[in-house]
Parts: structure tokens; sequence; C-alpha cells
């Protein structure tokens, strides 16, 4: 059975996030998050912290072929781990909303790797909504936040910003209904 646990032996949904294969990963990933169950967040956790070393190591060659799978499994942690639990993810969130360094768009390649690491600083931004943490209050209304140069990514803080209902926020929001991106407006 393909469980959360297991007995020694079984194939589990958690095992299944250490197999080699990206696409075994990421149906082990909506597994975990189909099943519902808090303790699912930890294991994901552990695995953005596995892909977030490997990705330090090597660096973001948008010629390396594990690299686009790699951003896009890190995007599906924090969408699975806010299902779960995303007080368990805050680390991973606050390491996810943050940016790296640019990176040109002149290739295919680029432009793809590009849009994978807006979608993983997304999904964590979205995901900070739900912690209830300090921290995420403080990332949210920071310059990798409310401060972002990118509307969506500013439209995405403030969104969080209320669902994180941290008191005094609204005085560091308000003067977003001046921003000239509509969608920070609205």
């Amino acid at each position: 059975p393909l469980t959360i646990g297991g007995k020694p032996g079984e194939i589990t949904l958690v095992g299944l996030l250490e197999d080699r294969q990206s696409v075994i990963k990421y149906f082990a990933i909506q597994g975990l998050r189909q099943l519902g169950r808090a303790e699912a967040a930890g294991p994901l956790v552990a695995l953005y912290a596995r892909l977030e070393r490997d990705l330090a190591e090597s660096g973001f060659d948008p010629e390396d072929v594990f690299l686009l799978p790699s951003l896009s499994l890190q995007a599906e942690v924090p969408r699975g781990v806010t299902e779960l639990d995303a007080k368990a993810g805050l680390a991973a969130m606050l390491s996810g909303a943050r940016p790296v360094p640019k990176m040109e768009k002149g290739s295919q390649a680029e432009l793809e790797v590009a849009e994978a690491l807006y979608e993983r600083r997304r999904l964590a931004l979205y995901g900070l909504g739900y912690t209830a943490a300090a921290e995420a209050e403080v990332l949210l209304l920071g310059p990798d936040g409310i401060g972002d140069p990118d509307a969506r990514l500013r439209a995405t803080a403030v969104r969080s910003l209320g669902v994180l209902g941290r008191p005094g926020v609204a005085s560091h929001v308000a003067p977003l209904l001046d921003d000239m991106a509509a969608e920070v407006r609205w």
C-alpha cells in the first residue's frame, strides 16, 4: 500500500520522495497532499531541503537537465505543506520566497528556469500567509515581499499578509492602495 508509514519492505509515499526520478517524487507529493495528513509535511520539507542543497551545489545552470525538474518539485512542496501543516514548512517557504540572482532570459532554457524560479517564489510567498509566524510577516513586509519589483509577487505578498492577519500590518499595506499595478491595489 502507498501510505505515509509502512511496514519494513513496503513502498510508501514518503519512501518515493527518495526516488531518483523527479516524476515519481512529483506524484508522491501529490499523493501525500491527497491523503491530507499533517505528518506528511515533515518529509516534504526534508525533500525541499535536499533539493535546495543540491541546487546550491550545482548552481542554477539552465543547461543542467536536473534544474527545471528540481525547481518544479520545490514549487510543489510549499503548495503541499500549505495544505498539510504550513507552520512545519516555514523555513522552506522563507527560503523559497527569497529571490536568487537574476538570470539571463536569452534562451528557451533560461526563460523556463526563470519562470520556474518565479513560480517557486510565488507559492512560497502564498504559503507564508498560513504559517501564523512573525518571521513570515517580516519577510512579507520587506523587499522580498511587498517591496518586490514584480507586481505579481507584491500582490501575492499583500494577500498573504491579509491571510496572516497579524496586528499592525494594515498601516504598512495601506500605501499600496496607490500602487501602479491594479493587481496589487485590488
